[in-house]
């Protein structure tokens, strides 16, 4: 009995179970159904709203776009509504672009018809112009002699000089000028005083070679700065024979650019003449590649020349280029020989011994 009652009771269970799921089956698809229908209203009502806004939207812009502009002939701008009457603006429209060509065709004939009246204005006012160029040239050419004539005479009465004497002072400076050809290429070792004081009556720019030792002579130095000569300073310079004995103002190969710099400069003080530089000995220290360049270099920043006595197989001519440095090749007369001719090969220069006879010679050739 009492198993019974259990199997019924089981059973009542179960049919109560699934009585209770099919209720919520049915629950869950109201749910869905109700979620469903809304959104769907949502979205239609969302999509009624944005064809409200869009035609709202177009109705505004088209209202607008009715108002027109209407020009006066005065040019003034007035804006008008216009309201439901398009082709009233379309007429306006036709008949502003009608007389704005008519205006436009009206500039074109007054152009056309003035261009000729042009053309002869700026013809006339061209001819006009040449007419007084050409009486200003005139009349310069009128007056220029006079003013030389005047300025001439202002000259003669400053100076005191003729026509004459004029004339002797310009053959003067032609003789000065055949005679620095003849003396830039030659050149005279260490004259004496009095020799000096000879060749100084040419008053021509003679070319001397003084050695360095000799630069602390202050007489002769007081008597060369007061003429017209041109020193060339003889250097001694380091040779490759380690037998010959040191000179004190020697330059080395141990010597810096700033060090030879500074020699050049205290040998310029001693006086202005100082146009060039040659050297004494300098096999080994011309030789030796950087002590080279620095002296080129130092050579160039004063603006002087090299004399060069060549005495050994090193080349020089590399650093002359690179630094433009000008160059003579020195050629030096033995003792007892005399300068017969100025014509020299260009590039060299003539050294003469300091013999009364090349004096002579030189002073010769400078005369004539």
């Amino acid at each position: 009995m009492s198993h019974s009652h259990l199997q019924n009771d089981f059973d009542a269970e179960r049919r109560l179970q699934a009585i209770i799921n099919s209720t919520k089956d049915k629950s869950y698809t109201r749910y869905i159904a109700f979620f469903a229908l809304t959104s769907a209203l949502c979205l239609i009502v969302a999509f009624l709203y944005w064809k409200f806004l869009v035609h709202s939207y177009k109705d505004r812009y088209s209202a607008k776009s009715q108002k027109s502009v209407v020009l006066t002939p005065s040019g003034q701008s007035q804006r008008n509504s216009v309201q439901n009457n398009g082709v009233d603006t379309v007429e306006k429209i036709s008949a502003f672009d009608a007389s704005k060509n008519f205006e436009e065709q009206e500039s074109l004939i007054v152009l056309n018809a003035l261009k000729p009246v042009v053309h002869q204005v700026i013809s006339r006012r061209s001819q006009e112009k040449t007419k007084e160029e050409l009486l200003q040239k005139e009349l310069q050419s009128i007056r220029m002699p006079s003013r030389n004539q005047e300025r001439l005479k202002k000259e003669a009465f400053l100076t005191g000089q003729t026509k004459e004497q004029k004339r002797a002072a310009v053959q003067q400076n032609k003789k000065i000028a055949k005679q620095m050809k003849v003396l830039a290429y030659c050149a005279i070792s260490s004259p004496s005083l009095s020799q000096l004081t000879k060749l100084a009556q040419l008053k021509a720019p003679i070319q001397i070679v003084l050695p360095l030792e000799k630069m602390r002579d202050k007489d002769l130095i007081h008597f060369i700065n007061r003429h017209s000569f041109r020193v060339i300073v003889d250097i001694p310079m380091e040779p490759t024979n380690k037998k010959i004995p040191f000179h004190q103002n020697m330059l080395t190969t141990t010597l810096s650019f700033a060090e030879m710099n500074d020699r050049l400069k205290k040998m310029i003080k001693l006086s202005p003449k100082i146009v060039g530089v040659s050297n004494r000995m300098g096999s080994g220290f011309l030789a030796e590649k950087r002590t080279a360049a620095d002296f080129f270099k130092a050579l160039a920043s004063h603006k002087l020349f090299f004399l060069h006595n060549q005495n050994g197989p090193y080349r020089v001519e590399p650093f002359v280029k690179q630094y433009k440095v000008k160059l003579y090749q020195g050629r030096s007369l033995q003792k007892g020989s005399l300068v017969k001719t100025p014509h020299h090969k260009r590039g060299d220069m003539v050294i003469l011994p300091a013999q009364k006879k090349n004096v002579d010679a030189l002073i010769r050739m400078a005369a004539n």
